[in-house]
């Protein structure tokens, strides 16, 4: 029946992984939606340009993992990761740094971010492998 079938569809929507990437570069973002698409495609990536977008999305889609880009202003990166992380409690949050972003670390840590990855063509093996760890591991918030 037609609600079998909505049950069904439910059923795998709640069980698939949720990604959000909250990222204000577009190529960037575009191209680490492309890469997990790539490499889970059953995976639900969503995109976020800016912060209100991502605040919106990360109430909408309850996401399993959040990529936030650090790149800001260390007072705007602060409240950053506290919205989003009072947005997606339950969420991995991986913040995605420079070189230069050492000295963030552990006030980031102490806010709520759990990994970080550069961004740099390194990164992106580090993600992917950081990603598929963590699909295979219980969020801890």
């Amino acid at each position: 029946t037609g609600e079998d079938i909505a049950a069904m569809v439910e059923s795998l929507l709640q069980t698939r992984y949720r990604t959000l990437i909250a990222v204000d570069d577009a190529l960037l973002r575009r191209q680490l939606a492309t890469l997990l698409s790539i490499r889970w495609p059953l995976m639900i990536v969503a995109e976020a340009v800016n912060m209100t977008e991502a605040l919106e999305r990360a109430a909408a889609l309850t996401p399993d993992l959040v990529l936030l880009d650090l790149g800001l202003p260390k007072i705007r990166v602060f409240e950053r990761i506290r919205d989003i992380r009072e947005a997606s409690a339950q969420a991995r949050l991986i913040g995605l740094t420079s070189d230069g972003m050492s000295a963030l670390r552990a006030r980031a840590t102490d806010l709520g971010v759990d990994y970080f990855v550069p961004l740099d063509p390194a990164g992106y093996t580090e993600l992917v492998s950081l990603v598929g760890a963590l699909q295979q591991a219980p969020a801890p918030h």
